[in-house]
């Protein structure tokens, strides 16, 4: 049975797959950095930081936690996997907030580390029913990164859901009405490597049947 990544971990070093993905290290290596000490030990107790073999700690107390460049990519890390839902990702904002909160310098380092290079959400959003098909119709986003994809979402019971993934090389888009049934509004997001943007905004789904009816009536 293959094991996901947000569940695993592979080389049981007490780091998930998912965490050692962001924070760069091997999954399949307990010790990355081969120093000695497991990457989840160097994470989680030791402070240290798990790819650098002379960052074992120092006699003085130096550790992860008192490293600016590694402060810096830890704070674009963790701003970029969510990791401030995880105890790891506490562990690493606790030590980013007190040692970079309070200077100018550092609250630079952060911003640039974030910077979401997700695709922005689609722009011009409209839909229109032409029998028994839908027609999506938008604008690339002129924010983020570029798209690879686009994932058209309908609103069912107040939920949404994903209906149709498609690739971006254009921006238009025809879904059959029956995959349409029980959407009460549509609205679309761009993807690429980097993960999912924000959506569009939504569009009260027109009722394909009606239109069928009134063509017919014509």
């Amino acid at each position: 049975m293959k094991v996901g990544l947000a569940d695993g971990d592979s080389d049981g070093d007490g780091l998930t797959n998912d965490e050692e993905a962001a924070l760069g290290t091997d999954p399949d290596n307990a010790d990355t950095d081969g120093d000695g000490i497991s990457d989840g030990r160097e994470v989680n107790i030791e402070l240290t930081d798990p790819l650098d073999p002379d960052d074992p700690g120092t006699d003085d107390g130096g550790s992860i936690l008192s490293n600016p460049g590694v402060l810096a990519t830890a704070a674009g890390i963790a701003a970029a996997a969510g990791l401030g839902l995880t105890g790891l990702g506490s562990k690493l904002l606790g030590g980013i907030l007190r040692f970079l909160g309070g200077t100018g310098f550092g609250l630079f380092l952060i911003g640039l580390f974030r910077r979401d290079k997700r695709p922005g959400p689609p722009i011009d959003f409209t839909t229109s029913p032409d029998g028994p098909i839908i027609h999506l119709i938008w604008s690339a986003p002129t924010m983020g990164g570029s798209p690879d994809r686009y994932i058209a979402e309908g609103l069912v019971d107040d939920k949404w859901r994903e209906v149709l993934e498609f690739e971006a090389k254009s921006t238009q888009m025809a879904i059959p009405s029956s995959e349409a049934e029980g959407v009460q509004a549509w609205r679309l997001r761009a993807a690429n490597e980097h993960g999912i943007g924000k959506p569009s905004e939504e569009v009260a789904a027109a009722d394909a049947g009606d239109h069928l009816e009134e063509e017919v009536g014509e």
